[in-house]
């Protein structure tokens, strides 16, 4: 028998995420049928969940919420999230651990920000229909220590620089 051809995979990504409202359950429904259409739901974890926040590495805004407020994001259709972004380390290194636990105990998979630099920078790896598909995600604009060192948590780095010429 001829080894079976991989089938095609959806993949739905949608751009920074972070219900930080009592019923988000309810933010989410009429996204309900869209996220059930596709194989992968891939999104940005826009923030940090935690109940124990401690102090950024470089003061700034703070965009957290209780871990109760991040509950919920697998139940709605999340399959793979980066955290790879300018708010993941606004609770510090507790609060980044706080979050990307949060989202594995739903089963989500995460990229973009670990422990370490080699966590930080490992994909997320999902298989649908005989595929499997890894996803990355890196920062290229983000406080000064968010960024993953060897030895340090933090998100993936991503160092650009850009120039613009008024013609």
């Amino acid at each position: 028998m001829p080894p079976t051809q991989p089938t095609a995979v959806s993949v739905l990504a949608v751009g920074d995420v972070f219900p930080d409202v009592p019923d988000a359950r309810a933010a989410f429904a009429p996204l309900r049928d869209l996220f059930a259409s596709a194989d992968v739901v891939f999104g940005n974890c826009e923030g940090v969940y935690s109940d124990r926040p401690q102090r950024s590495p470089s003061h700034k805004h703070f965009m957290g919420a209780p871990r109760e407020r991040g509950a919920l994001l697998g139940e709605v259709g999340f399959d793979v999230m980066t955290c790879a972004n300018n708010h993941i380390v606004d609770g510090g290194y507790v609060g980044l651990r706080d979050t990307l636990d949060l989202l594995r105990e739903q089963g989500i998979a995460t990229t973009g920000a670990g422990m370490d630099l080699a966590e930080a920078t490992r994909p997320a790896i999902v298989e649908r229909n005989g595929l499997t598909i890894a996803f990355l995600g890196f920062c290229s604009v983000y406080p000064v220590g968010y960024e993953a060192r060897p030895s340090r948590p933090g998100l993936a780095p991503l160092r650009v620089r850009t120039f613009y010429a008024d013609p």
